[in-house]
């Protein structure tokens, strides 16, 4: 079975690569998209940012996006960027060997051999079928428009003077 670090990790690869080109993924849409914390979220993308499967923009409008082609990766790219050197090593054998053992080593080489055969661009179609692309709303950066100008109430020139003082007195 895959580890759910691991499928957060090809969850969050293939909203990355499924993203346009000029338009990277931030943690918030991962973190958004995986269902888990911020802080959850970050650490994942760091791991794939280290293993190579992911490039880092920083700054307004930065986020994530793939270091390499899709085409180029597999499942297994993908695993052993968030994977421990634990989870990578096959189980330990019983003491006492018994009759299950070649059936354990088998079932680990044949899962071994799938995930290096599958490739990511299959991944990504996949996700595309199953969930919806995030709708990124309009970045606004923190500006707000500003407020119409108010016209003073007062005289446009020196020659209103006169009318403007007569008006308001009578107010």
């Amino acid at each position: 079975m895959i580890a759910l670090r691991a499928r957060h990790a090809l969850e969050a690869v293939a909203l990355v690569a499924s993203a346009p080109a000029h338009s990277p993924v931030t943690i918030s849409d991962v973190a958004q998209h995986i269902g888990m914390s911020m802080s959850y979220a970050e650490n994942l993308l760091k791991m794939l940012k280290v293993g190579g499967i992911l490039l880092s923009v920083r700054g307004p409008g930065g986020g994530y996006h793939m270091a390499r082609a899709i085409a180029e990766l597999n499942a297994w790219d993908i695993i052993q960027c968030v994977s421990t050197e634990t989870d990578l090593q096959p189980q330990p054998e019983s003491v006492t060997p018994g009759p299950t053992d070649p059936l354990e080593r088998d079932y680990a080489a044949l899962c071994l051999g799938f995930l290096r055969n599958y490739p990511l661009s299959r991944l990504v179609d996949e996700a595309a079928l199953v969930a919806p692309k995030l709708d990124k709303p309009a970045r606004h950066r923190g500006l707000r428009p500003m407020p119409k100008p108010q016209r003073p109430n007062a005289p446009a020139s020196v020659f209103e003077w006169s009318t403007f003082m007569g008006n308001s007195m009578a107010a």
